[in-house]
């Protein structure tokens, strides 16, 4: 793959997922409930605690499209890329913490991405180890034409939810789509995490980026879990 068409390419892959996601503006009374604000607060530390290093690994924060700030209302969005000093590789992470759990519903990599030029190329069910639990994640295949090239991605996509009254993560947005219908629990917010990594890497590399990223945003998805003190 052509080495400039990636450096124009891989900055805007998270960005289509934030460009079409509208948010419904519901803050809502319980956002206003002291424990609830000082969880949003505390997750939102946490995702700009995310480390800018791990190993070789060096992180490149990517703005924020200004319309995907307006549109969504976010608690906390983080888009970076990281590079490996030692090999070039490189993989995206993009979180998103909104506030109220409706802001998530029909926003994830099927519709978005495909919304953005993206053709779906396949999924399949993955496990992910976040401290000591095991839970599902979805890996979405992508791939898209431009100027007589094609380049192909890997989307490792998770949500996560307070498990104070119910499930804490999803591999898909019917956990965001069940919590919606309450609105108590959908006022307590969602989190959604992609970690974005080129098709071109063998499967066994995959992997471990994807263990690598896991591993920088555990903090973030366990805080989001752990929910409201």
């Amino acid at each position: 793959m052509n080495k400039v068409f990636h450096m124009v390419l891989a900055p805007t892959i998270s960005v289509a997922m934030l460009g079409v996601m509208v948010a419904t503006n519901a803050a809502g009374s319980l956002r206003r409930l002291p424990e609830v604000s000082a969880y949003f607060d505390r997750v939102a530390a946490e995702i700009e605690a995310v480390p800018l290093q791990s190993g070789p690994w060096l992180g490149l924060n990517i703005p924020v499209i200004p319309a995907a700030q307006e549109l969504l209302q976010p608690n906390k969005i983080l888009q970076r890329r990281y590079t490996n000093a030692d090999t070039n590789e490189w993989f995206e992470l993009l979180i998103v913490h909104c506030g109220d759990v409706r802001d998530m519903l029909g926003h994830y990599p099927p519709v978005c991405y495909k919304a953005n030029g993206w053709t779906p190329d396949g999924k399949e069910p993955v496990k992910i180890q976040i401290g000591e639990i095991e839970t599902n994640a979805t890996r979405y295949s992508f791939y898209r034409e431009a100027d007589f090239m094609r380049d192909s991605i890997r989307i490792v996509n998770i949500f996560a939810l307070p498990a104070t009254d119910g499930e804490g993560f999803g591999e898909d947005y019917a956990i965001v789509r069940r919590a919606g219908r309450y609105r108590e629990r959908a006022l307590m917010g969602s989190a959604q995490i992609q970690i974005i990594v080129p098709a071109s890497i063998d499967a066994a590399r995959q992997q471990e980026i994807i263990e690598t990223a896991v591993s920088l945003v555990e903090p973030v998805l366990l805080g989001v879990e752990r929910g409201p003190s």
